[in-house]
């Protein structure tokens, strides 16, 4: 089936293959003819189509740049499981994919980054969540193991701690940013979290 590759002009939300998802300004999706042809009906000046040099290939070529720019917030979980974030100095191609150079000198690969905060004159004005290939549509598995991870830094807590109060008030903006897919500022509520109870290595 002919296909088109399209990239956002401005953050969407779309239904792709079945899927509701968000998608990203900068990012590619591939797209049948006929569905492409409904997006530029619905929103001509939100889309644009990429020109891959290839005639109705089935794999898509990658898109020329990342969609991320230094001072960018990244969410990423380690070897061993836990998140972590770091901001973005630079992103270089590498024969293995893209590599993503953070302010404190550490390098990651792109396809381990969970979510993205787009910062502008020191302010978030965008969140959102890629799975590891790239695009990007919420990851239930994500969501989960972050929610574990929460139930395991609160387990044995009680109303006696002198913490408790503060940690019931961040565990409700979790809930918060759960519920609006807000996976950076849930990030960060759980990073509180682990500070008050001394668990911040």
């Amino acid at each position: 089936m002919p296909t088109l590759i399209l990239e956002a002009l401005v953050p969407l939300r779309v239904r792709h293959r079945g899927q509701e998802l968000q998608w990203p300004q900068g990012h590619l999706l591939e797209w049948s003819e006929e569905e492409a042809h409904k997006l530029f009906t619905k929103v001509p000046d939100k889309v644009r189509r990429v020109d891959t040099g290839k005639k109705n290939s089935p794999d898509p070529a990658p898109p020329p740049s990342l969609p991320l720019h230094p001072g960018w917030q990244v969410v990423w979980r380690d070897r061993h499981g836990k998140l972590k974030e770091g901001i973005v100095k630079r992103v270089e191609p590498s024969p293995s994919g893209w590599m993503v150079l953070l302010e404190t000198g550490e390098s990651i690969p792109a396809r381990i980054i969970s979510a993205v905060g787009r910062i502008e004159n020191g302010k978030k004005v965008g969140t959102w969540l890629v799975r590891p290939h790239g695009l990007g549509a919420p990851a239930p598995d994500d969501w989960q193991t972050a929610w574990r991870e929460v139930a395991a830094l609160t387990d044995g807590l009680t109303e006696n701690d002198p913490q408790f109060a503060l940690v019931l008030e961040l565990l409700t903006q979790c809930d918060t940013a759960y519920e609006q897919g807000n996976y950076l500022e849930f990030h960060e509520h759980v990073t509180e979290i682990r500070k008050l109870l001394n668990h911040e290595p």
